[in-house]
């Protein structure tokens, strides 16, 4: 029986956000804050076009890392993503080591950039299975824009199926995140848990697969 378990990263092993972390741990603060300021501005400015709110978050961040990340390397972004700070969620990492313990396969589905999650996954639980936000990189330089989709909400869920596709199948598939933006790929697995401050709730109105 093969048995499937799929985490979210942010917020569900980890109890905050890393990617403003990460960017300081890579570009520094101030640089930060000075991109965060602009890309906000950016956003507040009046448009006639109508937008759903999830849009408005993945263009923040676009216009974030198109501000911060050109010309850096990936190694300067894999070295400052061992370096980043930031507090783990304890009892996601249970729920995760009682999956390895019990011989599980795991896949990590975080919308975390791909240059980031990579070292950290391997370094931390040494798993290689994971799917992310993929950065363009041309010659080993990060050019700032996205490669393909933000993996969040719908795309995230879009991308686990395409996945489960060419590695399934499994008999059982648990999946934990947070809501709202993870409801749309627990709804994809039969065991489905919500963590939500120091606690984990198994989601029983949420439709197995």
């Amino acid at each position: 029986m093969r048995t499937l378990a799929v985490f979210d990263f942010d917020k569900t092993l980890t109890r905050r956000d890393t990617l403003v972390p990460w960017l300081v741990a890579l570009c520094g603060a101030g640089a930060v804050h000075r991109a965060i300021l602009i890309a906000t501005a950016a956003m507040v400015r009046p448009s006639h076009k109508k937008t759903k709110p999830e849009d408005r978050r993945t263009r923040f961040k676009r216009r974030l890392l198109g501000a911060l990340l050109p010309g850096a390397s990936v190694a300067a972004a894999q070295h400052a993503a061992l370096n980043t700070r930031f507090s783990w969620h304890r009892r996601g990492l249970a729920a995760l080591a009682r999956h390895r313990q019990d011989g599980d396969e795991i896949l990590i589905a975080t919308g975390a950039c791909d240059v980031f999650i990579a070292p950290i996954l391997q370094k931390t639980f040494g798993l290689e299975a994971y799917l992310a936000t993929r950065l363009k990189i041309e010659n080993g330089i990060l050019t700032g824009a996205l490669d393909d989709v933000n993996c969040v909400r719908q795309d995230k869920a879009a991308l686990i199926k395409t996945w489960l596709r060419a590695h399934g199948p499994f008999d059982r598939i648990y999946g934990y995140g947070n809501a709202p933006s993870d409801l749309p790929f627990l709804s994809l697995t039969d065991h489905p848990h919500l963590v939500a401050g120091a606690s984990i709730k198994s989601l029983g109105g949420v439709a197995p697969r």
